[in-house]
């Protein structure tokens, strides 16, 4: 996340809390602790499931735990996608028939 859409999501995090302040010192802080790639809009919307459920000050580990399980969640389903598309899709008992009379035909 670009470090002007850092200081955009946590002008964003003040208007919802008080308790954080946003300046250079935080925003730099936040830059160090983020994951690298952390996308602006995955952290808006764990910002906003944050505060839709918690009173509890949100911390870059809010987002960071969210975007790992995000990215794990998507790496296995690309993983799956890759483990079909070799094995490719299993034939239906009604194509196994239609086989079996096409090689009864020849």
């Amino acid at each position: 996340m670009k470090r002007s859409d850092l200081a955009r999501l946590l002008t964003m995090v003040k208007a919802v809390d008080d308790r954080i302040s946003v300046d250079e010192a935080r925003v730099y802080a936040w830059e160090l602790i983020l994951d690298d790639d952390l996308t602006f809009e995955f952290a808006v919307e764990a910002l906003k499931r944050h505060y839709s459920v918690s009173t509890e000050r949100i911390m870059p580990s809010h987002l960071n735990v969210p975007w790992r399980a995000h990215k794990r969640t998507e790496s296995e389903k690309q993983a799956s996608l890759e483990r079909s598309a070799q094995e490719g899709v299993p034939p239906t008992p009604e194509f196994k028939e239609a086989l079996a009379k096409l090689r009864r035909i020849k």
